[in-house]
């Protein structure tokens, strides 16, 4: 993948979207991201990059958690679907060898709230990639027999999924603390199977409108020309209203009921997953510097991190053991896992219950807190690594609907964080108690009956 020159980065990293250039640390002057708006209502950005090339990317809003119980994995299907199909004029593997023919490349990717794709070329082709991109956009070719085939390899992935249990339990976990919906999706055989060309084509129709997606490019080619050629290619998108997906706040409530439950499903293997899980506060909030930095510290940050001190250095109870903290738009998510032998599961689960609440109850040491923001700090460049990665932050500005400053402060704001309100935001996110999942041998029901109610549950 082609880098993004080195002043850009800086640039996004000191001043985000200014609009002007500064002379930082002795670099010459930044060219400035800039914004402009089509004629149908289309947001685009671009920005002045050195190398002859050209980089397009649009980005829907459309993802995973757009999916409720009733249309759960038709966001994968769909893509899966468009990906063999390609667009009604370069129909099924002639989508793929028109960009092969300029020695370009092309990606289609889903997530949990967009649906990005992405296309590089040369910057004499960037005519071509307009086109090709275009017409995926307003014709994908979503026919019957590309439709099949994105099907069994959406069902075979599904078979996979039962063959690892790490995948089973996160699954289940999520499915526990949203029950069944947005991060809680479950994608059976069953619903794959019962999706129609009809259903997918009305799926597409309904997202991809001039005010639900956004797109960027970044090129050596002049604004002027890259503005006008956009008009051209993306003016007939037709109109439409933009859609954010919901979240329900009874979720969060009902943890607390949960949390009295430890949900087991019984798996003839010799190790156990665990994970533990709740719901986070949405990215506006502003305690996502705060369980950043204490994620890091809990078990974000590699072998200095404390589960993996307290579980794995110490005690070499796991090979993996981890938190996660993401914060979305509307809602976030909170998990913490381990795998371990049979035997040891429920000093390994009492391990994790013990550090999440001494993180909860207790502040952070001067030590822990320097390390973490430092390393958070440090490692943040490399968000902005590839032209993709900085296009992707862009739509991340406009999708979270951010302040000009964000980039800009984002190290200073990590900087800022102090352990009294990280303690604070902590217990606040734990105080419900949490979703827990373990998949193992059957050997483990005695045992964990001590964490709690027994409920089984299956694949």
């Amino acid at each position: 993948m082609i880098k993004v020159n080195k002043k850009i980065v800086i640039f996004f990293l000191c001043f985000a979207f200014f609009p002007l250039g500064i002379l930082a640390n002795n670099e010459v002057v930044i060219p400035p991201v800039q914004e402009f708006k089509l004629s149908n209502g289309i947001k685009g950005c671009y920005v002045k990059d050195e190398l002859p090339q050209f980089t397009l990317a649009v980005s829907v809003r459309m993802g995973y958690l757009n999916e409720n119980k009733n249309s759960a994995g038709i966001t994968n299907l769909l893509i899966q679907s468009i990906k063999l199909g390609g667009s009604e004029k370069h129909k099924g593997i002639s989508f793929q060898e028109a960009i092969d023919k300029l020695g370009g490349r092309i990606s289609i990717l889903s997530s949990w709230e967009r649906t990005t794709i992405s296309i590089q070329v040369l910057e004499k082709y960037s005519n071509e990639a307009f086109l090709l991109l275009s017409e995926i956009l307003k014709n994908p070719n979503i026919e019957k027999k590309y439709v099949e085939n994105a099907r069994q390899l959406v069902i075979e992935s599904i078979h996979k999924k039962s063959d690892n249990p790490a995948s089973i339990a996160f699954e289940k976990a999520k499915e526990k603390i949203f029950d069944g919906e947005g991060y809680g999706v479950v994608t059976t055989e069953k619903k794959v199977k019962s999706y129609s060309v009809k259903d997918l084509k009305n799926r597409w129709k309904k997202y991809v409108n001039s005010s639900n997606l956004i797109f960027g490019v970044v090129s050596s080619l002049p604004y002027e020309k890259v503005k006008k050629n956009s008009e051209q290619y993306f003016n007939n998108v037709i109109s439409g209203n933009r859609i954010s997906y919901k979240i329900d706040n009874k979720y969060k409530n009902e943890i607390s009921k949960k949390s009295k439950n430890i949900y087991f499903l019984s798996k003839d293997i010799p190790q156990a997953t665990i994970v533990l899980g709740t719901v986070a506060p949405n990215f506006n909030k502003d305690s996502r510097y705060d369980l950043t930095v204490m994620n890091y510290i809990l078990g974000g940050g590699s072998f200095n991190s404390r589960l993996m001190m307290e579980v794995r250095v110490k005690r070499g109870l796991a090979y993996s053991v981890q938190s996660i903290y993401r914060s979305r738009f509307n809602t976030g998510l909170f998990l913490t896992f381990t795998q371990t032998k049979t035997k040891s599961t429920s000093l390994a689960l009492s391990l994790l219950l013990q550090n999440l609440k001494k993180i909860a109850k207790e502040d952070v040491t001067k030590d822990e807190l320097v390390w973490a923001k430092n390393s958070i700090s440090n490692s943040y460049l490399f968000n902005f690594e590839t032209n993709i990665d900085l296009l992707s932050n862009y739509f991340m500005k406009e999708y979270y609907e951010l302040d000009q400053t964000y980039f800009s402060n984002y190290t200073n704001n990590i900087q800022l964080v102090n352990s009294k309100k990280l303690q604070k935001n902590t217990e606040k996110l734990f105080s419900n108690g949490f979703i827990k999942v373990v998949v193992g041998n059957e050997l483990l029901r005695k045992e964990l009956s001590k964490f709690g109610n027994i409920v089984d549950i299956k694949e």
